[in-house]
């Protein structure tokens, strides 16, 4: 057994312990997800990478195909050729910038981003870009991180050089899948500013914990399993990890 699988396997057992029913906020972004597609749906996922959801999620796959297969259409669009390469979902693929999007106005009724947000370098023209693509009453739901925690707040000071090892080494992460962030639409205020700047309303909020980032590092891991539980009370609401949102776009569907 490796020694990442045996500090897993320990974190788990303590964050039962100390965080009782804490989930990863990626699992709150499934459901969100798997409520909002349906049959008629044409979906567009921003920044789709090599996947939809994490490798790590059991029945990963399987949950993608479920959802691709539902939609009336499905395209991902990512930057980079390399990361869309092998998608193994989404057959319809497209290289471009989010705020530069290369499709006709109404487009799609549903545009998502599984944390993607935290790496846009202009909000503003991107989420006027989603606007425009989508169609009147269409959503964007999209799952970020929260500039205000701790753990992003520390990580804006490192050299990205640096980050990229950090990152490697807690989640076993690839250098060349780890991108520059910017935490520029990264807190409730930011979102809220510049979505109803870009014609959309707030549908839902939620300001989620997820699982300890430093779980290869046990003693670290407690210690942030106890900063996790304080930030499950109500007060420390706004300096969770993760936000994920439903924004609206006016009209009727």
């Amino acid at each position: 057994m490796g020694i990442r699988k045996v500090c897993y396997e320990l974190y788990w057992k303590l964050e039962r312990l100390i965080v009782p029913g804490l989930r990863n906020s990626q699992y709150v972004y499934k459901e969100k997800l798997e409520a909002l597609v349906t049959r008629g749906t044409r979906w567009l996922e921003l920044g789709c990478g090599h996947q939809i959801l994490p490798d790590w999620m059991r029945g990963s796959r399987q949950i993608e195909a479920a959802l691709v297969n539902k939609a009336e259409l499905v395209v991902g669009l990512d930057p980079t050729f390399e990361s869309v390469r092998y998608h193994p979902t989404i057959n319809a693929r497209v290289v471009a910038n989010i705020e530069d999007c290369p499709f006709d106005d109404a487009s799609f009724s549903v545009v998502t981003a599984n944390m993607v947000m935290e790496h846009v370098q202009d909000p503003r023209r991107a989420l006027a870009e989603v606007n425009r693509i989508l169609k009147p009453g269409g959503i964007f739901l999209f799952h970020t991180t929260n500039s205000r925690n701790y753990q992003f707040a520390l990580s804006a000071l490192l050299p990205q050089s640096v980050k990229n090892k950090v990152i490697g080494l807690l989640e076993g992460r690839r250098e060349e899948d780890v991108f520059p962030t910017a935490y520029k639409v990264n807190t409730p205020r930011e979102i809220s500013e510049i979505s109803k700047h870009c014609g959309f309303s707030i549908l839902e909020l939620n300001m989620v914990n997820s699982t300890a980032a430093a779980i290869v590092l046990l003693p670290l891991a407690v210690l942030e399993l106890m900063a996790i539980r304080l930030l499950q009370c109500k007060f420390a609401e706004k300096y969770r990890s993760n936000i994920i949102v439903l924004l609206q776009k006016a009209g009727l569907a």
